[in-house]
């Protein structure tokens, strides 16, 4: 049994041992992991310290940052630059559906939706839709877009498949002879001949 007040075994560690020569944080991290792995113990922050990133003057919650600063730090391992990081107006992202939306002074907005009201010259209104001709929502070309008064239907007119498969072959400099009878196929396939 080893004397009351003794400390953690491992070298550079001062806090008091409570299983088998060593404390509960590094007993718990060899438990947990195998490994002791960094020997430093976090201390607590006293209140009213600044937060360690220059140019932040709110308080430290955690490992010496400020709340917003500590979170990055946790999940980019990272805690960046003073001040917000925000994407500049003009900027994107994609959704999980696929499409461009911009971020603009009215908030976020999608970018075919953009593009056709800036060809109007106005906002589109209730029941607009715009819809891409090849499919690709991404590809928001104004040569790609058409205006929708009603709800569109799923899927794309086979017609546009066509003309955009043709394109692709055109690209990749494969040979679409063999479609060169499709506008009587169209015709038929169209109509249900």
């Amino acid at each position: 049994m080893e004397p009351r007040g003794a400390l953690c075994a491992l070298e550079g560690c001062d806090q008091p041992h409570k299983h088998n020569g060593l404390c509960v944080i590094h007993y718990n991290r060899f438990y947990k992991t195998g490994s002791f792995g960094d020997f430093v113990i976090a201390k607590r922050v006293a209140r009213g310290v600044p937060c360690l990133v220059d140019g932040c003057e709110k308080p430290a919650v955690g490992r010496g940052y400020c709340q917003m600063h500590y979170a990055r730090l946790r999940i980019n391992g990272d805690a960046g630059q003073a001040g917000l990081m925000r994407a500049e107006q003009g900027s994107g992202r994609i959704t999980e559906t696929g499409y461009r939306v911009l971020k603009t002074e009215d908030g976020y907005e999608f970018e075919h939706r953009l593009q056709m009201a800036k060809k109007l010259g106005r906002k589109l209104r209730s029941g607009e839709n715009v819809h891409h001709i090849d499919g690709d929502r991404l590809n928001n070309d104004l040569s790609n877009l058409e205006l929708w008064v009603v709800q569109q239907p799923s899927g794309q007119r086979l017609e546009d498949k066509i003309v955009a498969a043709k394109a692709l072959l055109t690209e990749h400099g494969v040979s679409h002879e063999v479609f060169s009878q499709s506008s009587a196929v169209l015709g038929a396939l169209s109509f249900g001949m």
